[in-house]
């Protein structure tokens, strides 16, 4: 008998980097999305420089572990964050999505189908004639709908 084989934590592990160039080997592994996030706020940490000089300066060697603890810290969180079970660059994608095509535009759905003719106060319909037939060909009744 054939067993079925849950393939999720496979497909769930991250990208990492082991080797640099030819030459250069790392002995352990960087994943990919956690070293964007930690290049993303160290980016932002060193737009905003004259603040973390401003703290750092206080304690003497405080400036690098600032600027490599705190984008680590918070790699490190965003990649244990996972709202609606969904990992954060996908959660944040989706977010952007609805917020862009459904919420700004202010659509509505019912149905999972969107609702037309929302903005207008009154919708009028014009009357349809159906006309069914006998089996000898004449018309049998009208009805208006």
């Amino acid at each position: 008998m054939k067993e079925a084989y849950n393939y999720k934590k496979v497909f769930e592990e991250p990208y990492v980097i082991y080797q640099i160039t030819r030459n250069v080997i790392i002995p352990f592994g960087i994943p990919v999305t956690k070293s964007i996030i930690f290049l993303i706020v160290f980016g932002i940490m060193a737009l905003c420089w004259r603040f973390f000089f401003a703290i750092g300066g206080a304690i003497p060697g405080m400036i690098p572990v600032l600027y490599v603890g705190i984008p680590y810290g918070i790699s490190t969180l965003v990649m244990r964050i996972k709202p609606n079970g969904k990992k954060l660059p996908y959660f944040l994608w989706d977010l952007w999505m609805y917020y862009t095509g459904i919420f700004l535009p202010k659509k509505k759905y019912a149905g999972d189908q969107e609702v037309l003719y929302l903005d207008q106060k009154e919708i009028r319909f014009t009357p349809v004639t159906i006309k069914t037939k006998e089996k000898e060909g004449k018309y049998a009744a009208e009805d208006t709908v």
